[in-house]
């Protein structure tokens, strides 16, 4: 009976005709009601997951997502199907926000923000009859949590309160950040890990002078590269290569945190709708860009991690078609990201002044003000100590891979698989070289070249319209 229900859903409102088999065993478990972690590459129907079972089930649905972008891209995917959805954001005007909450109930998925939920939500939502929490890019708690964003600490208290099931998503997860899910939440999950290497995205690298080299390289790389994205660390230099670029001739946008929210969301919709080749975007875009056709992403910077670089690279080629990946690397490239790691690092200075009742800056004052009511000094200062030495070591292994001289696939896997899903590479050792069919150093070429496509007429939308579409509140007459 219940196979005929999933058939039917997913025929008639997914209009897809079956599932892969690992969608059938996480679904499977999710209907069985289990705590579920599931590990699953980006771009492979992690949503359908836990969407399809609470239909089945009928369970009215809270999704925590860390970003806007990415909360309406799933909301409109939803509405799309007639399913009942709405996001609430800080982006959304007092009167669409009220109009939201006075029919809360009547929503079947709920997606927010942890800052949202754990501040103010709770208060507009105790009454919502929530059965089941998704944690979305559930990653986000150990990446960000103990120095960013540190609301996904207190995702637990949401948890406890509902006592709803638990259902944690994400495309990126070692042994660490499994453990640090699973304590944050105070659960037990089920992990069902279906990490595996992408074979369809070419892995290079390229060796640079300076910012000089990479421009030429880049313009180079976008005469035969359809849609591509540039990632960098910066957003002055965001805003450099993107007006490079548009006086080259490049039909090009940028995205970054600075820019209004409705200069965003069109750059967003108008790169959906193939109306822009090339965008030019910090690590803010590319969540809630469910883009099947990305064919380059270049990283004109190196990221922190390898975990941020495979999510970006992870966007490419999602149509299953052949994609690349272009890492530019200039001489101290290693500099901005090491900075940038310790821009918000907490020091034992401060949290003992913290502790001494002296005020900190207002960031870092939230900050300490959520981890002491969870933890005692010590176990800050052992947390914080922790966390920083995972984030130098994800550098560091970003850097190894940087240098790698033998297969780029290989060295990817080994740094960010599980123990259990990475090939054993022992029975290859005695070749000297690991050969792959989908890297630089296997391959005699450095990138790929594709056919070039047609964009059409930008447009662009209001934000209140797009706030009022996304969340179902415009009445057309």
């Amino acid at each position: 009976m219940q196979m005929n229900a999933i058939n039917k859903i997913l025929q008639e409102t997914f209009g897809i005709e079956s599932l892969r088999e690992n969608q059938i065993e996480i679904v499977q478990k999710i209907l069985e009601g289990h705590d579920v972690l599931a590990l699953l590459p980006t771009g492979s129907g992690k949503s359908l997951t836990f969407q399809l079972p609470m239909l089945v089930n009928n369970k009215k649905t809270i999704v925590i997502s860390p970003l806007i972008a990415l909360m309406e891209d799933q909301v409109m995917q939803l509405k799309q199907k007639k399913i009942k959805a709405c996001c609430i954001h800080s982006q959304l005007d007092d009167m669409d926000k009220q109009l939201l909450l006075s029919r809360i109930e009547t929503y079947d998925f709920i997606y927010c923000s942890p800052e949202w939920l754990v501040t103010n939500g709770l208060n507009y939502l105790k009454h919502y009859r929530c059965e089941a929490i998704v944690i979305d890019e559930a990653h986000c708690i150990s990446e960000w949590g103990y120095e960013f964003r540190p609301h996904y600490l207190m995702i637990d208290e949401i948890v406890s309160y509902y006592d709803a099931q638990v259902i944690a998503l994400t495309a990126t997860a070692n042994d660490q950040v499994i453990y640090d899910i699973q304590h944050v939440i105070k659960r037990e999950l089920t992990v069902m890990d279906y990490l595996t290497e992408r074979e369809n995205i070419f892995l290079s690298v390229v060796n640079t002078n300076d910012d000089a080299d990479k421009l030429s390289l880049i313009l180079e790389t976008l005469k035969a590269s359809a849609a591509t994205v540039i990632y960098f660390s910066s957003k002055k230099q965001v805003e450099y290569v993107y007006r490079y670029l548009l006086e080259q001739g490049i039909m090009v946008e940028r995205y970054h945190a600075d820019m209004q929210y409705e200069e965003r969301m069109s750059v967003q919709q108008r790169f959906m709708n193939d109306e822009i080749q090339v965008i030019c975007a910090t690590n803010a875009f590319g969540m809630g860009v469910n883009k099947s056709n990305i064919r380059t992403v270049i990283h004109y910077h190196m990221p922190k991690s390898i975990f941020q670089f495979i999510q970006e690279i992870g966007r490419g080629g999602r149509d299953g078609e052949l994609s690349q990946s272009i890492l530019l690397y200039s001489p101290n490239d290693e500099i901005l990201p090491y900075r940038l790691n310790e821009l918000n690092e907490l020091t034992h200075t401060e949290i003992d002044l913290y502790f001494q009742g002296a005020a900190l800056t207002e960031e870092k004052q939230e900050l300490m003000n959520i981890l002491s009511a969870k933890y005692n000094r010590e176990e800050i200062i052992r947390k914080i100590r922790q966390h920083q030495y995972m984030k130098r070591t994800a550098l560091t292994q970003m850097i190894e891979y940087i240098n790698e001289k033998n297969c780029f696939t290989q060295k990817l896997n080994q740094s960010s698989l599980n123990k259990q899903n990475v090939r054993d590479l022992k029975s290859m050792e005695h070749d000297n070289i690991l050969k792959c069919k989908s890297c630089a150093q296997c391959n005699e070429q450095v990138k790929i070249s594709f056919e070039q496509q047609s964009y059409h007429v930008q447009k662009k939308f209001g934000k209140t319209l797009l706030n009022q579409l996304f969340n179902d509140l415009y009445v057309f007459t």
